[in-house]
């Protein structure tokens, strides 16, 4: 989520670009124990978010890190999740709607028309059009 307008997600009573977060889902039926890997976005400029000892994503579980505590932009650039000098998984960073996120999907592929769904399953967007009422 890197454009928060709306809606104050890490609910500090301000609606700001603190608001903006990226989440990380564990499919695995085991803990991810993701103490000191680092989450970038790819940029000279910008120091990397180091995961605290001991951050643990539990089976079938949800992390969410909110700009205001990683202090990364979300807004553009290549954000990676790294392991030591490897690279576990990466986004293109896109310019989105105001509250809209990019997200994977089932398929494994990157999806901008999924509705933000902060610690659950992501969703597709549908728009249903009914006629004659």
């Amino acid at each position: 989520m890197p454009v928060p307008k709306k809606i104050d997600w890490n609910d500090d009573g301000t609606r700001d670009e603190g608001d903006a977060w990226v989440e990380l889902y564990n499919p695995t039926d085991e803990a991810v124990d993701l103490s000191f890997w680092t989450l970038d976005a790819d940029r000279s400029e910008q120091v990397a978010y180091k995961f605290p000892f001991e951050t643990v994503i539990e089976p079938k579980g949800y992390l969410m890190l909110f700009t205001s505590e990683s202090g990364l932009d979300l807004t553009k650039g290549l954000l990676r999740l790294v392991r030591d000098t490897v690279v576990f998984d990466e986004v293109e960073l896109q310019r989105l709607k105001p509250d809209s996120s990019i997200s994977r999907t089932q398929d494994g592929l990157w999806e901008s028309r999924l509705i933000p769904t902060p610690g659950a399953e992501n969703r597709m967007m549908l728009l249903r059009w009914l006629r004659g009422r």
